[in-house]
């Protein structure tokens, strides 16, 4: 691997941990300047989607290396048919979960770590049902209909270039 492109991999992981320690001064009772929180939490979004960005174009042109390797193995490849879907139910549960608590919700990092593997597994499962029940049946239909629709045009082309080789060698018999 070339030092630019060691540069740019050193710089992508170092630019996705500052979305990470966005609120770490305000949770220990440290106030933000005012000029400090407007440009950290304008930028903080953008710089974490052109990491995003560039992490996947390099992946895609050869040059990932081991995140490449990671993300390409075998066992992400059932969790990535149920990301569309997971996307779909999570945001239902967590406003259920969010609006069926009765109290303020503790923010101590294993409250919020168990909340999390809670939300994460139980969006999995729902999008598991949400795939089986909707996504996988119209995704058979349509891959039927593209299948039906292939075969109609492919006979079709296959008429209209005999008959334009008839008419051509009818008319070159023709004017022979």
């Amino acid at each position: 691997m070339s030092s630019s492109l060691t540069i740019i991999w050193i710089a992508i992981l170092a630019a996705y941990c500052i979305p990470l320690w966005d609120k770490v001064y305000w949770s220990y009772g440290r106030p933000f300047s005012p000029a400090f929180a407007t440009v950290f939490y304008t930028l903080c979004r953008v710089i974490w989607t052109v990491c995003t960005s560039l992490m996947i174009w390099l992946c895609i042109s050869g040059k990932g290396g081991l995140i490449n390797t990671f993300l390409s193995h075998r066992a992400f490849v059932p969790m990535a048919r149920l990301t569309y879907s997971v996307y779909l139910c999570h945001a239902w549960l967590i406003w259920y979960f969010m609006g069926s608590r009765r109290h303020v919700m503790d923010t101590h990092m294993y409250n919020v770590l168990i909340n999390f593997i809670h939300i994460t597994v139980m969006s999995y499962i729902m999008g598991f049902l949400f795939f089986v029940v909707f996504e996988s049946p119209i995704l058979e239909l349509q891959k039927y209909g593209i299948e039906s629709f292939g075969r109609k045009h492919e006979n079709r082309d296959k008429t209209s270039v005999e008959l334009k080789l008839n008419l051509k060698s009818n008319y070159h018999n023709n004017n022979v």
